[in-house]
């Protein structure tokens, strides 16, 4: 299943689009979207405060830098990557997606290949029964480095060795692969446990000027041009003078937090402001102390 960018008026066709129920606005101009986005903004928000411009993207198209499949076989038992219907857990086949990266599907349609050469049987919901379950890449924006995960129903990895060797030799740009074991009987997609195959086990990034370290479970935001937009212009709006004290709530690997103390910092008349991070994932707090501690070393 393929779709098409159109530049003239950035819009996206996409064969699949009514079937995984993903995209409500591909069939509209790019602008036509932001003139209803900005209409429903105004509506919710309208007797509390005014609502301005819409920012939209320069290239709305192949931005996502976090891409998940699913892992299954289609009626004539040949192996599949997709997504499930909205609403169902129906595995509707995607080869490209038009919004990912297409470096990342790139390697899907590789490890698919991999897959059924080495005959590794999707897990089948159903029957608990199966070895690979799902796909998760995430890829750095700026650094282009490249993370592979593998979420498997056990944690035996037959030919472990020679299959990594034939997904490297075809993509030698990625940097890192992890097994994750779900042995869950649930549609959760991330089990507990990681182990890392090759490379550190996370990438970096860099996002507003600071260095930040994703792990398969860390939140990270998945359009990094827009990140940077959004978060110049929180920061701008909250009139921050670096003596506060700011509370990054949810704040994952510390996006927010960091970009909001790294502009304190800098401020004229600054006397020492205080970030606070409120997260529940250990995975993504081990990140942000990780890189913070990183930074502070390096400043």
């Amino acid at each position: 299943m393929s779709g098409k960018y159109n530049e003239s008026n950035q819009s996206i066709s996409c064969s699949v689009c009514k079937q995984c129920g993903g995209c409500q606005y591909v069939d509209i101009p790019y602008e036509k979207e932001l003139k209803k986005k900005s209409a429903y903004l105004k509506q919710l928000f309208e007797g509390i405060c005014t609502v301005g411009e819409v920012h939209g993207m320069y290239r709305p198209a192949f931005y996502r830098n976090k891409v998940h499949a699913v892992v299954g076989l289609d009626k004539q038992k040949g192996i599949v990557t997709g997504t499930y219907a909205e609403g169902t857990h129906r595995l509707v086949p995607v080869d490209v997606c038009m919004i990912e990266d297409q470096k990342a599907d790139s390697i899907i349609a590789t490890l698919r290949e991999l897959f059924a050469s080495f005959k590794y049987v999707p897990y089948n919901e159903d029957a608990h029964r199966g070895f690979m379950r799902h796909i998760l890449i995430r890829r750095g924006f700026s650094t282009k480095e490249m993370m592979v995960v593998l979420v498997t129903a056990d944690n035996k990895f037959p030919s472990k060795n020679n299959f990594l060797k034939a997904l490297l030799e075809k993509h030698p740009d990625i940097t890192t692969v992890v097994q994750n074991i779900n042995d869950y009987s649930t549609s959760m997609v991330l089990g507990k446990a990681n182990k890392v195959l090759d490379g550190k086990g996370y990438i970096e990034d860099v996002l507003c000027g600071n260095t930040f370290r994703i792990s398969p479970k860390s939140f990270y935001q998945i359009n990094s041009v827009q990140t940077e937009i959004l978060y110049n212009k929180a920061i701008e709006f909250a009139g921050l003078t670096g003596n506060e004290t700011v509370i990054d709530a949810y704040c994952g690997i510390g996006t927010i937090g960091i970009t909001a103390a790294s502009y304190m910092v800098g401020q004229a008349g600054g006397k020492g402001g205080n970030v606070i991070g409120v997260e529940l994932n250990t995975d993504a707090v081990k990140d942000a102390i990780i890189m913070r501690e990183f930074q502070s070393n390096s400043s």
